[in-house]
Parts: C-alpha cells; sequence; structure tokens
C-alpha cells in the first residue's frame, strides 16, 4: 500500500493498487452507479451509497454473464454497516441484507454527501501476493479468504473530497468480498 493506494483488488493472486487516474484501468470510485437497482424493502430506510466499480478485464476478475464490472455499495452512513446484495442479469443488483436497517444521524457527520465524488482510476501498481498477506488484511473482518472470490479494500484517502469514516476511526477500512460464480458481494468495515 502507498500513501496514493485508495483501493487494493486481490484477484487471481494478484493485488492491484487502484489510484486517482494513472494508468487506465476501466474502474471508477464514487459518481452514480451504472446498473439498475432492484427493488428491494431494505431500500426504505437506508442510506447506501455507490463506493466504486471494479472492471473485470483489467483487473483479471473471471467474466460472468453479470456484466464487465462489479459494483460496490457499502451503507457509509451505517455505523458499523454489514451488507450483502447480488448481482443478476441485465446489470442489476438485488440487496438481500443490510445491518442496521436504518442509518445512524450524522454519521460519519452531518451532511454527508447523497452521492460520493466521481473518480476515474488507475492501476498503480500490480504484484503478485501470498494468501497469507490476505488473510492478514482482512483479518478482523473474521472471514476466511476464499479462492473463488475477488477482494477489495478501501482505505482513507486525503485527495478525494470527502472523509468517509467517522475521524474517530483513523485506521479504518471497507472490505468487499466478490463472489464471482455466484453474482454474490458482502462488505463490512474494519479496523487495522
Amino acid at each position: 500500500m502507498t500513501d496514493e493506494t485508495l483501493i487494493e483488488v486481490y484477484s487471481c493472486e494478484t493485488k492491484f493498487s487502484l489510484v486517482l487516474s494513472g494508468p487506465d484501468s476501466r474502474s471508477y470510485f464514487g459518481g452514480p452507479p451504472q446498473c439498475s437497482i432492484q427493488e428491494s424493502e431494505l431500500l426504505d430506510e437506508c442510506f447506501l451509497h455507490h463506493v466504486a466499480t471494479l472492471n473485470h478485464a483489467s483487473l483479471g476478475i473471471p467474466f460472468s454473464h453479470l456484466g464487465f464490472g462489479t459494483p460496490l455499495f457499502y451503507g457509509i452512513c451505517h455505523e458499523g454497516c454489514e451488507i450483502t446484495y447480488k448481482m443478476v442479469a441485465h446489470n442489476g443488483v438485488v440487496f438481500t441484507s443490510l445491518s442496521p436497517k436504518q442509518a445512524t444521524p450524522d454519521y460519519p457527520y452531518a451532511d454527508f454527501p447523497r452521492l460520493l465524488p466521481y473518480y476515474r482510476l488507475g492501476i498503480g501498481k500490480k504484484e503478485p501476493f501470498q494468501r497469507q498477506e490476505l488473510e492478514r488484511r482482512i483479518a478482523n473482518t473474521g472471514w476466511s479468504v476464499r479462492s473463488d472470490c475477488v477482494h477489495a479494500i478501501m482505505m482513507r484517502h486525503p485527495r478525494i473530497g470527502v472523509c468517509i469514516f467517522d475521524t474517530i476511526d483513523e485506521d479504518a477500512e471497507i472490505v468487499f468480498e466478490y463472489d464471482y460464480q455466484e453474482g454474490t458481494v458482502r462488505g463490512v468495515s474494519q479496523c487495522t
């Protein structure tokens, strides 16, 4: 990890460090999602953000019938959020669980934006990784590392224009796991 890394992606034994600009990975941070969100009762009282979309081809993510990219959603305004959703045909997303279901007032701070600023992400660094490295990186999630999944870790970044986490949680990160065979995504925050 460097100070410029916004998202680390662990895919098929390669770690990609995504940075603002740089060589095009066709992935992007924030902005509106480019997928259709299927109706769900989970959406009634929630406040979800489109955190990023990962491009499959540039990040070595095996292609599926579900599309060329994986959107990453998270309830930033839901303190201690845990989320799961499923990718469906025709570029759709169905949310299957969210805890807590309601956003926390003024979390992570008052007037947090409904839409994160949009940035194209480039590949700053690409290198092999060992399974033990990823196990250490996601240890505080309680998850085990699965070889049939892609993991993405979003951390603080000084130049994105918003503070993603409560200022007290300086070492907080958002961790995502994408099961590309099932089309399921789960996300949780952790402190490093």
